[in-house]
């Protein structure tokens, strides 16, 4: 496995970001993986390694080169409304705020995905509570949209190993729902 920082130009400047590649070389499935609000880290290089281990191209920018906003399951939902033609899968792990009632809410590109979706909401969770998850479900529903929503028996943060609210049992877990929705869509590695 391989671990490698670049440099991607934007319309805003030079975005920092990281590509973990299997050890024999081929055509890999890429995967874009999007930081959480703590930003780049080795907890999220320890994951990066582990997607690329299992057979994946993958690439991790550092979308704090600009601002900082609360990120990855947004931006999954925006990448798969928006590049509906090249986006084949998008999760989601304890997100926060994919549908809310705001105009620019995540759940309103659902008519433009053909993703095939996966999330996983925290217990207690203010920023994706049942009223979202609710909504978040009639959204994808009515657009036909392949996807699954479902509620992790732990706290908000538990995938990253570096949070208070780590929980590895739920971590693994994680880790089997994500390579069967990379399996089942952009293939194994």
């Amino acid at each position: 496995m391989s671990h490698e920082r670049i440099d991607l130009r934007t319309e805003d400047g030079t975005c920092p970001a990281h590509v973990f590649s299997p050890e024999t070389p081929g055509r890999w499935p890429g995967v874009l993986f999007f930081m959480d609000g703590i930003g780049i880290r080795p907890a999220l290089f320890e994951m990066g390694e582990r997607m690329a281990s299992a057979g994946y191209h993958v690439l991790l920018p550092d979308l704090y080169y600009r601002t900082g906003y609360c990120l990855g399951g947004r931006l999954s939902f925006a990448a798969a409304g928006h590049f509906p033609d090249r986006v084949a899968a998008a999760a989601s792990y304890h997100p926060s705020g994919l549908a809310t009632e705001a105009p620019d809410s995540p759940h309103r590109l659902a008519p433009a995905m053909q993703a095939r979706v996966y999330v996983a909401g925290a217990i207690e969770d203010a920023g994706f509570d049942d009223a979202q998850k609710q909504r978040l479900e009639d959204a994808l529903t009515a657009a036909g949209v392949d996807h699954r929503i479902e509620t992790y028996d732990a706290r908000h943060g538990w995938v990253p190993s570096d949070t208070p609210a780590h929980d590895p049992a739920a971590a693994e877990r994680h880790w089997r729902t994500l390579f069967d929705l990379f399996g089942g869509t952009i293939g194994r590695g």
